[in-house]
Protein backbone atom coordinates (compact mmCIF):
# COMPACT_ATOMS: atom_id res chain seq x y z
CA UNK A 1 0.00 0.00 0.00
CA UNK A 2 2.99 2.34 0.33
CA UNK A 3 3.74 1.74 -2.92
CA UNK A 4 0.39 3.01 -4.40
CA UNK A 5 -0.18 6.46 -5.82
CA UNK A 6 -2.44 8.67 -3.68
CA UNK A 7 -6.28 8.29 -3.75
CA UNK A 8 -6.58 11.21 -5.97
CA UNK A 9 -10.00 9.91 -7.71
CA UNK A 10 -11.56 9.06 -4.21
CA UNK A 11 -11.02 12.78 -2.78
CA UNK A 12 -12.22 14.43 -6.24
CA UNK A 13 -15.60 12.30 -5.46
CA UNK A 14 -15.78 13.24 -1.96
CA UNK A 15 -15.41 16.98 -2.54
CA UNK A 16 -17.81 16.83 -5.33
CA UNK A 17 -20.47 15.00 -2.82
CA UNK A 18 -19.83 17.39 -0.18
CA UNK A 19 -20.62 20.61 -2.22
CA UNK A 20 -23.72 18.10 -3.57
CA UNK A 21 -24.79 17.43 -0.05
CA UNK A 22 -24.32 21.34 0.76
CA UNK A 23 -26.31 22.75 -1.93
CA UNK A 24 -29.03 20.09 -1.14
CA UNK A 25 -29.38 21.54 2.25
CA UNK A 26 -29.36 25.04 1.49
CA UNK A 27 -32.69 24.29 -0.80
CA UNK A 28 -34.05 22.47 2.23
CA UNK A 29 -33.72 25.78 4.38
CA UNK A 30 -34.99 27.83 1.30
CA UNK A 31 -37.80 25.56 0.99
CA UNK A 32 -41.03 26.57 3.17
CA UNK A 33 -41.20 24.42 6.30
CA UNK A 34 -44.34 22.07 5.87
CA UNK A 35 -44.92 18.43 5.47
CA UNK A 36 -42.53 16.88 2.41
CA UNK A 37 -44.13 14.28 0.32
CA UNK A 38 -42.36 11.08 -0.45
CA UNK A 39 -40.44 12.12 -3.03
CA UNK A 40 -38.64 14.40 -1.16
CA UNK A 41 -38.05 12.09 1.42
CA UNK A 42 -36.87 9.29 -1.03
CA UNK A 43 -34.20 12.04 -2.40
CA UNK A 44 -33.10 13.12 1.17
CA UNK A 45 -32.38 9.56 2.16
CA UNK A 46 -30.56 8.68 -1.47
CA UNK A 47 -27.86 11.59 -0.60
CA UNK A 48 -27.67 10.75 2.44
CA UNK A 49 -26.79 7.54 2.03
CA UNK A 50 -23.81 8.64 -0.93
CA UNK A 51 -22.57 11.18 1.28
CA UNK A 52 -21.97 8.35 4.46
CA UNK A 53 -21.10 5.96 1.73
CA UNK A 54 -18.13 8.45 0.67
CA UNK A 55 -17.52 9.13 4.30
CA UNK A 56 -16.49 5.52 4.72
CA UNK A 57 -14.52 5.25 2.10
CA UNK A 58 -12.56 8.43 2.97
CA UNK A 59 -12.40 7.33 6.53
CA UNK A 60 -10.51 4.24 5.94
CA UNK A 61 -8.00 5.13 2.90
CA UNK A 62 -6.78 8.09 4.74
CA UNK A 63 -4.95 6.42 7.20
CA UNK A 64 -3.67 3.90 4.96
CA UNK A 65 -2.62 6.57 2.79
CA UNK A 66 -1.23 8.52 5.43
CA UNK A 67 -3.13 11.54 4.46
CA UNK A 68 -5.74 13.87 6.46
CA UNK A 69 -9.59 13.02 5.89
CA UNK A 70 -11.39 14.84 3.17
CA UNK A 71 -14.32 15.51 5.52
CA UNK A 72 -14.22 17.21 8.52
CA UNK A 73 -15.87 15.91 12.08
CA UNK A 74 -18.61 18.53 12.44
CA UNK A 75 -19.64 18.12 8.73
CA UNK A 76 -20.31 14.63 8.94
CA UNK A 77 -22.41 14.13 12.32
CA UNK A 78 -25.61 14.43 13.60
CA UNK A 79 -26.68 17.99 13.83
CA UNK A 80 -27.88 17.57 17.32
CA UNK A 81 -24.67 16.71 18.46
CA UNK A 82 -22.80 19.39 16.53
CA UNK A 83 -25.13 21.91 18.23
CA UNK A 84 -24.32 20.59 21.94
CA UNK A 85 -20.22 19.89 21.07
CA UNK A 86 -18.87 22.75 22.90
CA UNK A 87 -15.31 21.57 22.08
CA UNK A 88 -14.21 20.59 19.12
CA UNK A 89 -16.17 17.57 17.57
CA UNK A 90 -14.88 14.29 17.80
CA UNK A 91 -16.30 10.93 16.92
CA UNK A 92 -16.53 8.74 19.92
CA UNK A 93 -18.04 5.11 20.47
CA UNK A 94 -21.03 6.34 22.27
CA UNK A 95 -22.33 8.48 19.16
CA UNK A 96 -22.41 4.48 17.36
CA UNK A 97 -24.11 2.51 20.00
CA UNK A 98 -27.59 2.12 21.61
CA UNK A 99 -25.84 -0.87 24.26
CA UNK A 100 -23.65 -0.03 27.20
CA UNK A 101 -20.11 0.05 26.14
CA UNK A 102 -18.63 -1.20 29.72
CA UNK A 103 -20.88 -4.55 29.01
CA UNK A 104 -21.66 -4.71 26.09
CA UNK A 105 -23.62 -7.71 24.36
CA UNK A 106 -21.19 -10.52 23.54
CA UNK A 107 -22.37 -12.33 20.08
CA UNK A 108 -21.19 -16.09 19.21
CA UNK A 109 -21.30 -18.63 15.85
CA UNK A 110 -23.25 -20.32 15.25
CA UNK A 111 -26.63 -18.13 15.21
CA UNK A 112 -29.64 -17.57 12.69
CA UNK A 113 -28.77 -15.87 9.24
CA UNK A 114 -30.70 -13.35 11.17
CA UNK A 115 -28.83 -12.44 14.00
CA UNK A 116 -25.83 -12.44 12.12
CA UNK A 117 -26.81 -10.17 9.29
CA UNK A 118 -27.82 -7.22 12.19
CA UNK A 119 -24.54 -8.24 13.93
CA UNK A 120 -22.43 -7.51 11.18
CA UNK A 121 -24.57 -4.29 10.35
CA UNK A 122 -23.68 -2.69 13.13
CA UNK A 123 -20.44 -4.01 13.13
CA UNK A 124 -19.56 -1.93 10.20
CA UNK A 125 -19.62 1.63 11.77
CA UNK A 126 -17.34 0.25 14.77
CA UNK A 127 -15.11 -0.66 12.34
CA UNK A 128 -14.92 2.86 10.29
CA UNK A 129 -14.48 4.64 13.96
CA UNK A 130 -11.49 2.68 14.62
CA UNK A 131 -10.32 4.12 11.20
CA UNK A 132 -11.39 7.62 12.52
CA UNK A 133 -9.21 7.39 15.81
CA UNK A 134 -6.46 6.47 13.58
CA UNK A 135 -6.47 9.72 11.67
CA UNK A 136 -6.67 11.28 15.19
CA UNK A 137 -3.52 9.74 16.43
CA UNK A 138 -1.76 9.96 13.01
CA UNK A 139 -2.55 14.31 12.96
CA UNK A 140 -1.56 14.56 16.94
CA UNK A 141 1.89 12.66 15.71
CA UNK A 142 1.97 15.00 12.56
CA UNK A 143 1.22 18.27 14.13
CA UNK A 144 3.86 17.37 17.18
CA UNK A 145 1.05 17.80 19.55
CA UNK A 146 2.06 16.86 23.11
CA UNK A 147 1.96 13.81 24.58
CA UNK A 148 -0.87 14.26 26.89
CA UNK A 149 -3.43 15.07 23.35
CA UNK A 150 -1.11 12.24 21.76
CA UNK A 151 -1.89 10.46 24.89
CA UNK A 152 -6.02 10.98 24.53
CA UNK A 153 -6.03 10.49 21.06
CA UNK A 154 -4.92 7.03 21.07
CA UNK A 155 -7.66 6.80 24.25
CA UNK A 156 -10.41 6.66 21.77
CA UNK A 157 -8.56 3.77 19.45
CA UNK A 158 -8.28 1.68 22.43
CA UNK A 159 -11.76 2.11 24.03
CA UNK A 160 -13.03 0.66 20.33
CA UNK A 161 -11.46 -1.97 20.09
CA UNK A 162 -12.20 -2.93 23.93
CA UNK A 163 -15.36 -2.98 22.68
CA UNK A 164 -14.91 -5.17 19.36
CA UNK A 165 -12.89 -7.39 21.53
CA UNK A 166 -16.07 -7.99 23.74
CA UNK A 167 -18.64 -7.99 21.49
CA UNK A 168 -17.22 -8.90 17.69
CA UNK A 169 -14.33 -11.07 18.10
CA UNK A 170 -15.22 -14.21 19.00
CA UNK A 171 -18.30 -13.70 16.63
CA UNK A 172 -15.87 -13.59 13.67
CA UNK A 173 -13.48 -15.94 14.58
CA UNK A 174 -16.29 -18.45 14.81
CA UNK A 175 -17.39 -17.64 11.64
CA UNK A 176 -13.97 -17.81 9.78
CA UNK A 177 -13.51 -21.20 11.78
CA UNK A 178 -16.65 -22.35 10.50
CA UNK A 179 -16.36 -20.75 7.10
CA UNK A 180 -17.89 -23.87 5.60
CA UNK A 181 -21.35 -23.67 7.26
CA UNK A 182 -21.90 -20.12 6.28
CA UNK A 183 -24.29 -19.09 3.87
CA UNK A 184 -23.23 -17.47 0.41
CA UNK A 185 -24.27 -13.80 1.42
CA UNK A 186 -22.64 -13.68 4.92
CA UNK A 187 -19.46 -14.94 3.82
CA UNK A 188 -18.41 -12.02 1.69
CA UNK A 189 -19.52 -10.07 4.85
CA UNK A 190 -17.45 -11.23 7.30
CA UNK A 191 -14.51 -11.47 5.05
CA UNK A 192 -14.63 -7.80 3.60
CA UNK A 193 -15.68 -6.58 7.52
CA UNK A 194 -13.03 -8.39 9.72
CA UNK A 195 -9.65 -8.11 6.99
CA UNK A 196 -10.22 -3.81 7.36
CA UNK A 197 -10.71 -4.57 11.02
CA UNK A 198 -7.44 -6.18 11.21
CA UNK A 199 -5.77 -4.04 9.17
CA UNK A 200 -7.01 -1.40 11.16
CA UNK A 201 -5.42 -2.92 14.25
CA UNK A 202 -1.79 -3.28 12.50
CA UNK A 203 -2.08 0.26 11.76
CA UNK A 204 -2.75 1.17 15.31
CA UNK A 205 0.05 -1.21 16.62
CA UNK A 206 2.60 0.67 14.47
CA UNK A 207 1.22 3.88 15.90
CA UNK A 208 1.69 3.05 19.27
CA UNK A 209 5.22 2.36 18.63
CA UNK A 210 5.90 5.87 17.75
CA UNK A 211 4.02 6.77 20.70
CA UNK A 212 6.45 4.74 22.70
CA UNK A 213 9.51 6.11 21.01
CA UNK A 214 8.16 9.33 22.07
CA UNK A 215 8.20 8.50 25.67
CA UNK A 216 11.96 7.72 25.73
CA UNK A 217 12.72 11.55 24.76
CA UNK A 218 11.23 12.24 28.50
CA UNK A 219 11.28 10.80 31.89
CA UNK A 220 8.18 13.10 32.47
CA UNK A 221 6.87 11.57 29.58
CA UNK A 222 7.29 8.29 30.09
CA UNK A 223 5.25 8.84 34.19
CA UNK A 224 2.64 10.18 31.80
CA UNK A 225 2.42 6.73 29.49
CA UNK A 226 2.86 4.57 32.00
CA UNK A 227 -0.58 5.86 34.28
CA UNK A 228 -2.40 5.66 31.03
CA UNK A 229 -4.50 3.57 28.94
CA UNK A 230 -1.64 3.73 25.90
CA UNK A 231 -0.95 0.66 24.15
CA UNK A 232 2.37 -0.54 24.50
CA UNK A 233 5.00 -2.84 22.78
CA UNK A 234 2.92 -5.77 24.50
CA UNK A 235 -0.03 -4.88 23.19
CA UNK A 236 1.33 -4.68 19.67
CA UNK A 237 2.56 -8.01 20.01
CA UNK A 238 -0.54 -8.95 21.00
CA UNK A 239 -2.18 -7.38 17.80
CA UNK A 240 0.62 -9.07 15.66
CA UNK A 241 0.22 -12.62 16.87
CA UNK A 242 -3.65 -12.53 16.41
CA UNK A 243 -3.53 -11.05 13.41
CA UNK A 244 -1.07 -14.03 12.35
CA UNK A 245 -3.63 -16.52 13.83
CA UNK A 246 -6.81 -14.70 11.57
CA UNK A 247 -4.53 -14.21 8.70
CA UNK A 248 -4.28 -18.74 8.90
CA UNK A 249 -7.54 -18.81 9.00
CA UNK A 250 -8.21 -16.28 5.76
CA UNK A 251 -6.30 -18.81 4.29
CA UNK A 252 -7.97 -21.68 4.51
CA UNK A 253 -10.94 -19.70 3.33
CA UNK A 254 -9.62 -18.46 0.45
CA UNK A 255 -8.32 -22.26 -0.30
Amino acid sequence: MSNERPSVHLEQATRKVSALKYRFDMEELKSKSGPRDTYALQRRRAVGFIYWLLVMFDTVISPLTKRPVVIADEHCMPDPIVNTEDGPCRWRLDMFLKDDTEMPQSLRWPCSEEVASRAMIKAVPIKVLLYRQLSYIQNALQKKSTIQNIVEATKGAITVCRYWDMTYASFFQGMLQGYNGVSPKLKSWVVCIFTAWSLGTLVLADLSELVHEKATIDRAVQLILLNSPAPSFRMRLAISNNFQKDKARFKRVHC
